[in-house]
C-alpha cells in the first residue's frame, strides 16, 4: 500500500515518465481541485449576500457613481445603515447609519488595480457592519465579469441603468448598440430593473424581455419638470435624469417624490468628479495676479457628456465669453488610447477655448491625434462647385474658424476688451483711442500709440498685448485678402490661394493655443500656476478639467476642493450662525501645508473679516487671532523649516529601480494592514475617521515613487 501511495505521489512530483493514464489522474485531479475551490467561494459569496436585506445596484455610461451616491443619501434619509461601494473617481465605500452624514471610505485596491473578487471583500464588510441595504456601482467593463457579478454574486433586489452611451467601444463596442447590448447584461433574471436611456431603451428593454425582469423606462421629459429650485437646492449640478431615475427608486419603495428630493439634498455625499465650480459659486482666488475659478468636468470622459457640460456652463456660443479666459485642462491617459483620440477631436472641433492646457501621461500621442484630427478638418475645407454658393461659403468659413479662435480679437471692440485689464484702463477708454487711429494701422503703430495715450504695459503682460494685436492686425489683412479673392475680376485660382494661406493661418494660430506639462508627476498647485500663466495678467479665468480624474489630474482637482472647502468655512466665519462659526474656526486652525495663492487668499479674507463693522465682536476677535495664527505660521516656513533632503538624479533613478521588486513585499504588508483596520472597524474597535485616516496612508503609500515619499518621512 506504501508503494502504490509512493507511485501516486511521484505522479504530481515527477514531470517525466509518467503513463498517459497517470497525467489523465493528475490533470483529473487538479480539475477537481480547481472546481471544488470555486464551488466553495460561490457558496461563500451566496451566504454572505442572503444576510442583507436589500440589495441595489446600478451601472451604466454616465452619472452611474452619482445616481449611486443618490440613492445612498435617500436610503440614508430613511434612517437605514447604508454601505454604498462606488468606483467613480477613487474606488470608496460610503458609510452611512443613524441618519447621521455618510462618510467616505477608501477602498484599497492591491497595486492600484481593480479586480471582481473585491466584491467579495465589500459584501463581508456590510455583513460585518451589519448594514440593512447595500449599494453598489459595477466595475466591470466586460460582459462575462458583469454576469458573474450580478447573475451569480449579487442578485439585485433592484437596479438602476443610467445609460448606454458609447465609451469603452474597444471593450464593448465598436458600434454605439453593442455598447448597449454590453450593458444589458447587468439586467439580473427576474429583476427590477429602471433606466433613464432614451436611445438604445429598446435594446435594454429587450434584454429584460428575454430574463423576465421588470423593466421601467422613465420619460425623458419628465426630467426637464423638475423645478429650478429643487435642483438648486443641491450642494452641485445634478443631472435632471439621474435625480428622477433616484426619485423612481423612491417611488418604489414607497415614498413620496418630495421626500425624496428633500432627503437626497440633505445626506448627499458629493463625488469628486461631479460638475461643480470651485472655490464655490461666481468666486474666484488670485494666482499670480489673475482671478481663477475651476469647473470639474473631468468625469464626463466621452463626448455626449462633454458637450452637455459645455452647453450647461453656457460656453456653446463662441460670441460670448471671449473676455474672460477659458483655458482646458486635458487630463489624458496612456491606457485610454480610443478616448484620446475622441477628445483630440473635441478638442479641435467642438470645444473652442482660448489655451488648452494637456497634462497626464501619452501627451505625444494626444498632441499626434490633435494633429491628425485638425488635418481632417481642414482638409474638408473645399470650394463648392456651385458659383453661387461660394461667395457665401468662403465667408462663413473664416467667420466660422475665427469665433473658434476664442483668444482672436475679431473687431475693434474686443480688441479693446482683451487690452483694456493690460493697460490699466477701461475697455470704453481703449475702444475710443482706437477710433481715432489709421483702420489700416500696423500692430507696432498700435501698440506706441496706445501705451503712449493711456499706460504702459508691464513686462509680464507684453507677450499678450502683442498677440492680441498681431492676431486682430492678421486676421484684418486675411479678411482683407479673401474680399480681394472674391471680387468679380479675380481668378478661381486666387481664391483656392487664399484657402490655402487660410489653412496655414488657422493650423498655427489654432495650435498656439495648445500648450503641454509633460511631467505627469507635476503637482496640482503648480498645474494650477500654469493654469494662470496661460492668460494675461488683471483677467478672469475659468479653468475647465475634462477627460479625466485619475492620475495627475487627481492631485490638481483635490487642489480644488479644498480651495472650496477653505473657502466655505470662511464665509462661515463670517456667518450669522454662531455654531456654524466656531466650527469653521476650529477647521481654519487646523490647516496647514498651504501654498502662497492660498495663503495670500485666506489671509485677505480675514483682513476683510476682521473690518467688517457689521460683524459681532467675538467673530472680529476670532478673525484676527487667526490672521497671526497663519501670519505665524508663514514666517515659520520663510525661516527654513524643514525639508525633504535633495537627492541626484542618480540616486533618484536607483530608487525608482528599486521601487519594483521591493513594491510585492510592500504591498503584501499593506494589504494585511487594511485588513486588520477593516476587521477593527467592523468590531467597533476603531472610530470610521480613524479606519479612513489609516487607510488613505496605506492607499496613497502605493503610488509611484513610494519608496522616495517612505524616505523623506523617515
Amino acid at each position: 500500500m506504501n508503494a502504490d501511495w509512493r507511485e501516486l505521489w511521484e505522479v504530481f512530483l515527477e514531470s517525466t515518465s509518467n503513463s498517459l493514464p497517470e497525467l489523465t489522474l493528475f490533470v483529473t485531479g487538479l480539475i477537481s481541485v480547481l472546481v471544488l475551490n470555486a464551488w466553495l467561494k460561490q457558496r461563500r459569496v451566496k451566504k454572505i449576500r442572503s444576510q442583507i436585506p436589500l440589495v441595489l445596484g446600478g451601472w451604466g455610461t454616465r452619472g452611474k457613481s452619482g445616481t449611486e451616491r443618490k440613492k445612498a443619501a435617500l436610503l440614508n434619509a430613511l434612517g437605514a445603515r447604508v454601505v454604498s461601494k462606488t468606483t467613480g473617481c477613487e474606488a470608496l465605500l460610503i458609510l452611512a447609519s443613524d441618519l447621521e452624514q455618510g462618510e467616505e471610505v477608501p477602498l484599497f485596491r492591491p497595486h492600484d488595480k481593480a479586480t471582481i473578487w473585491e466584491q467579495v471583500d465589500v459584501l463581508e464588510r456590510a455583513v460585518g457592519l451589519s448594514a440593512d441595504v447595500m449599494l453598489w456601482e459595477c466595475m466591470g467593463l466586460q460582459p462575462e465579469y458583469v454576469r458573474i457579478l450580478q447573475d451569480s454574486w449579487m442578485r439585485d433586489d433592484l437596479s438602476t441603468l443610467t445609460n448606454a452611451y458609447p465609451d469603452h467601444e474597444d471593450l464593448q463596442g465598436p458600434a454605439g448598440r453593442d455598447v448597449a447590448v454590453s450593458i444589458s447584461t447587468f439586467v439580473t433574471q427576474g429583476g427590477r430593473v429602471f433606466t433613464s436611456e432614451v436611445s438604445m431603451r429598446p435594446v435594454l428593454a429587450e434584454r429584460a424581455r428575454e430574463r423576465g425582469a421588470e423593466f421601467l423606462g422613465l420619460d425623458a421629459d419628465d426630467a426637464d419638470l423638475i423645478c429650478p429650485d429643487v435642483l438648486e437646492s443641491f450642494p452641485y449640478r445634478v443631472h435632471p435624469r439621474n435625480l428622477l431615475l433616484c426619485a423612481r427608486v423612491g417611488e418604489e419603495l414607497g415614498l413620496d417624490r418630495d421626500f425624496v428630493y428633500q432627503g437626497v439634498a440633505e445626506y448627499l455625499v458629493p463625488d469628486l468628479g461631479v460638475l461643480k465650480t470651485y472655490p464655490g459659486g461666481e468666486a474666484t482666488i488670485g494666482v499670480a495676479g489673475r482671478r481663477l475659478r475651476f469647473t470639474n468636468s473631468m468625469s464626463a470622459n466621452e463626448r455626449a457628456g462633454t458637450l452637455f457640460n459645455w452647453d450647461r456652463l453656457g460656453l456653446s456660443d463662441l460670441d460670448q465669453s471671449r473676455q474672460e479666459w477659458v483655458v482646458l485642462v486635458i487630463n489624458n491617459r496612456a491606457d485610454r488610447i480610443p478616448r484620446s483620440k475622441v477628445f483630440a477631436d473635441l478638442i479641435v472641433n467642438d470645444l473652442g477655448a482660448h489655451r488648452c492646457l494637456l497634462i497626464g501621461t501619452n501627451l505625444e500621442g494626444l498632441e499626434t491625434y490633435i494633429s491628425e484630427s485638425l488635418e481632417r478638418r481642414l482638409d474638408r475645407l473645399t470650394i463648392p462647385s456651385d458659383p453661387e454658393r461660394v461667395e457665401g461659403w468662403a465667408r462663413g468659413v473664416l467667420a466660422r474658424d475665427a469665433a473658434y479662435l476664442r483668444a482672436l480679437a475679431r473687431t475693434p471692440s474686443e480688441l479693446a476688451e482683451h487690452c483694456a485689464p493690460l493697460l490699466g484702463s477701461a475697455s470704453d477708454a481703449v475702444a475710443r483711442v482706437l477710433s481715432e487711429l489709421d483702420p489700416g494701422a500696423t500692430s507696432e503703430v498700435l501698440s506706441k500709440e496706445l501705451q503712449e495715450r493711456l499706460s504702459p504695459v508691464v513686462e509680464e503682460g507684453q507677450s499678450f498685448f502683442r498677440a492680441a494685436l498681431e492676431g486682430f492686425c492678421g486676421l484684418r489683412s486675411h479678411a482683407q485678402a479673401l474680399e480681394e479673392a472674391l471680387a468679380p475680376a479675380a481668378s478661381a485660382e486666387r481664391l483656392s490661394s487664399w484657402l490655402s494661406r487660410h489653412r496655414e493661418w488657422y493650423r498655427e494660430a489654432f495650435l498656439a493655443t495648445v500648450q503641454v506639462i509633460p511631467d505627469p508627476s507635476t503637482p496640482g498647485v503648480e498645474t494650477i500656476r500654469r493654469c494662470a500663466g496661460q492668460a494675461p495678467p488683471q483677467t478672469s479665468v475659468h479653468v475647465i478639467g475634462m477627460q479625466n480624474i485619475k492620475g495627475t489630474g487627481l492631485d490638481f482637482a483635490n487642489r480644488w476642493v479644498a480651495l472650496g472647502r477653505t473657502h466655505r468655512l470662511l464665509q462661515e466665519l463670517g456667518g450669522f450662525d454662531l455654531q456654524a462659526h466656531e466650527a469653521a474656526a476650529r477647521s481654519l486652525r487646523q490647516l496647514k501645508q498651504l501654498s502662497d495663492f492660498e495663503h495670500e487668499e485666506v489671509c485677505a479674507r480675514l483682513r476683510a473679516l476682521v473690518n467688517d463693522g457689521t460683524l459681532l465682536a467675538v467673530q472680529r476677535r476670532e478673525a484676527q487671532r487667526l490672521l497671526e495664527l497663519f501670519h505665524e505660521r508663514s514666517a515659520g516656513a520663510e525661516g527654513g523649516g524643514g525639508s525633504a533632503k535633495p537627492r541626484s538624479a542618480l540616486t533618484l533613478r536607483l530608487l525608482a529601480w528599486l521601487e519594483l521588486p521591493l513594491d510585492t513585499i510592500s504591498s503584501v504588508m499593506r494589504t494585511r494592514r487594511v485588513k486588520r483596520v477593516a476587521r477593527e472597524l467592523m468590531a467597533e474597535r476603531i472610530s470610521t475617521p480613524r479606519a479612513i485616516e489609516l487607510l488613505e496612508k496605506d492607499v496613497k503609500a502605493q503610488k509611484p515613487g513610494w519608496l522616495i515619499r517612505w524616505l523623506d518621512g523617515r
